[in-house]
């Protein structure tokens, strides 16, 4: 069924109301009528006579620019979906993670697809399956939403560290206050601040050096030996000058990281086989 604002469109790109009428296949006052109910529906006038002829007012005009547009990008979006669901395994594969997380696993990706990725947070990820603009998210949380599906793809607990030349007194707070810290994108993930919590501590009480966007340039300014730090294990490496201890668990329990995506993704059967 044709909607008025289609109508609107092809009046506006014909010659007249008899030439839009037969393009349509409707009469020319079936054309006359619905175009006459969208006006009344908008509250401005869409047309004009010039002479015997109806023609748009500006307004009109620009209503029918902008629902061309719209059209356009939804027939193109239509063939691109179509596409998408024929052939699912020449199909990028776009992918929302922190870039530590991708960098991490991109060498264990086993498809053959491209893949695309974007540096997201667990929200923005989140947002982004929901809006369609990526197919594939990794992120320490499971959504809340009966649209996605959730698949456990590893483990990492929390290490505590500093260069030997700090000592490493990591239970002590008085240690804590004096030795400089190092944090990972303020509060994202709340690390410092629920370990400081645990020895009676808050953020103010230590003396910040440093605030990080990535978890490798974090453990950099660790072994320059800037301060202390916490992080994730898998990021403590191996030898250096620098001491990691085991968080407890109960302070910071594990994270557990997921893959993410929809249920209804043409790529679904790609994704649900991903291997690492």
């Amino acid at each position: 069924m044709l909607s008025d604002m289609q109508i609107l469109v092809e009046f506006a790109r014909s010659k007249n109301m008899i030439e839009a009428a037969n393009k349509l296949g409707l009469s020319q006052g079936s054309v006359s009528m619905r175009l006459k109910h969208l006006e009344e529906r908008i509250g401005q006038t869409l047309f004009e006579m010039d002479g015997k002829k109806k023609v748009l007012t500006p307004f009109g005009a620009e209503m029918a620019r902008i629902a061309t547009e719209a059209y356009q990008r939804l027939q193109i979006e239509l063939m691109e979906a179509s596409d998408r669901l024929a052939n699912p395994d020449r199909l990028a594969i776009r992918i929302g993670c922190r870039k530590e997380i991708f960098d991490r696993l991109v060498t264990r990706f086993k498809v053959e697809n491209p893949l695309i990725f974007q540096d997201m947070n667990h929200l923005q990820v989140v947002a982004a399956l929901h809006n369609r603009s990526i197919d594939l998210g990794i992120t320490h949380q499971v959504p809340d939403s009966a649209e996605l599906i959730a698949r456990k793809l590893f483990s990492n607990h929390t290490v505590i560290g500093a260069h030997k030349k700090w000592g490493h007194h990591f239970d002590d707070p008085e240690w804590l206050k004096n030795t400089p810290a190092l944090i990972y994108k303020l509060k994202d993930p709340p690390f410092i601040e629920t370990y400081l919590a645990k020895y009676g501590l808050m953020l103010n009480h230590v003396r910040v050096a440093g605030v990080c966007e990535s978890w490798p340039a974090l453990r950099s300014m660790l072994e320059e030996g800037k301060g202390f730090c916490l992080m994730p294990s898998e990021f403590q490496g191996k030898g250096g000058d620098c001491r990691f201890v085991d968080v407890d668990r109960n302070i910071l329990p594990e994270q557990n990281f997921h893959l993410i995506y929809r249920k209804s993704s043409p790529l679904k059967k790609i994704l649900s086989h991903l291997k690492f």
